[in-house]
């Protein structure tokens, strides 16, 4: 987990120009979630802000609402004087995750994620929550956890294999086939659900 990743100008899911994670080789967009409120404690500090998550075969990508540019000024925490824009959760290194519906208030996806070393954190597991006050998680937990399934089978085969590799070092590093990634994104898509699916190339 690590403190503003790279960014970069993208078409958005409108046609419009926007800000979005730069990928990584091989990686794959699932999707796109805007009006996210998110939370973040490290030790002493939380985050808390609302913006867009992207959810990739890597990784969960937050950015903090407001942001126009990639070579922009970084965003200051109110309360801590952090800055950031942006933060990256490596989905190898997720645990914990579990998804909580309160009686009162939005349903919401937590879970714990191994900061990666010089990545801005204090701790070495940093807390993090994802509520969804716009609208429902219907397209979003389905890929979430098709995801997951299919990376805790991976490291179950990579820690089989050898034991000396760590998550850290895999955590940039393709986890899936196109064929595999269009498996994880055929979800029963709700037309009420706010969440935006990127469609895999079928080529």
């Amino acid at each position: 987990m690590s403190l503003n990743p790279p960014l970069m100008e993208g078409a958005g899911v409108d046609g419009t120009v926007s800000v979005m994670p730069n990928p990584y080789a091989n990686e794959f967009f699932f999707l796109m979630r805007d009006k996210i409120d998110f939370e973040v404690i490290d030790g002493p500090n939380k985050f808390s802000a609302t913006g867009r998550c992207y959810m990739t075969s890597h990784r969960f990508c937050f950015q903090e609402r407001g942001m126009t540019k990639t070579d922009g000024r970084p965003l200051v925490h109110k309360k801590t004087g952090q800055a950031w824009a942006a933060i990256d959760i490596p989905m190898l290194l997720v645990s914990d995750h579990k998804f909580n519906q309160p009686i009162f208030g939005a349903n919401s996806l937590s879970g714990a994620c191994t900061a990666i070393p010089d990545g801005g954190f204090v701790s070495e597991t940093i807390k993090w929550k994802i509520k969804f006050k716009n609208g429902g998680v219907g397209t979003f937990l389905p890929i979430f956890f098709r995801l997951m399934e299919y990376i805790e089978g991976h490291l179950r085969v990579s820690e089989g294999e050898s034991k000396s590799d760590s998550k850290e070092e895999e955590a940039g590093q393709s986890v899936m086939n196109p064929i595999q990634a269009r498996q994880i994104c055929e979800a029963y898509l709700d037309p009420n659900d706010p969440t935006h699916v990127y469609v895999q190339d079928r080529k």
